[in-house]
């Protein structure tokens, strides 16, 4: 009988721990859902108002923390660092409110894909102002197939990265529209537009 066990364990495919994937600091902003859903009331949704936060991804079920949104416009402002399995490795950048720890030093913490959000838009230097449209494609390369069409200051959740490529999915309501979000049509900033060479201007409503 352990004979076997042996060789049905030796027919079985190993299957490693996921690895850590680095990530070039990619900006993004907790609770992205429980502001597009309007949950800004005294009935808060624990589904979407308390974010799990990972110190390590070996036990996904057993969050070491739950944190909430700093206030009642927006969440926290974070980098995601790496991927591994269905987290993000990310670190909290807000320098002035941290939302764990007080002058710590322990930066580096877990949270599950699909939690971060980010909003999107597309500046036309032409114009010098944001087109209505913002493409999401099949692939994380501008020659791939355009998938999907956002509207610029939507905000979408983020499934996955693929270097500086976001795999994100739209919140708002009806049919989702997945896709791959260009660099340059990213912005991580909760409170307003930062992306580089592009000027400071409200997102139009």
């Amino acid at each position: 009988m352990k004979i076997f066990i042996l060789f049905i364990h030796l027919l079985m495919p190993y299957q490693a721990q996921d690895s850590l994937v680095p990530l070039p600091d990619l900006k993004a902003f907790t609770h992205p859902k429980f502001f597009v859903h309007d949950c800004k009331c005294g009935m808060f949704n624990p589904k979407y108002f308390q974010l799990e936060v990972y110190k390590k991804t070996t036990d996904p079920d057993h969050p070491d923390v739950w944190i909430i949104p700093p206030c009642f416009e927006y969440g926290h402002a974070v980098s995601i660092t790496g991927k591994q399995g269905d987290f993000f490795r990310i670190k909290f950048i807000d320098e002035e409110y941290h939302p764990i720890c007080y002058n710590c030093s322990d930066t580096i913490y877990y949270v599950k894909k699909g939690t971060l959000g980010s909003w999107v838009f597309r500046f036309n230097f032409d114009t010098y102002d944001f087109d209505d449209e913002v493409p999401l494609y099949n692939k994380p390369h501008e020659n791939s197939k355009t998938v999907a069409k956002l509207k610029t200051g939507e905000w979408v959740v983020i499934l996955d990265c693929e270097g500086k490529w976001m795999y994100v999915e739209s919140i708002t309501k009806g049919k989702k529209k997945r896709g791959w979000l260009n660099p340059t049509m990213q912005c991580g900033n909760p409170v307003s537009v930062d992306a580089p060479n592009v000027p400071v201007i409200s997102i139009p409503e």
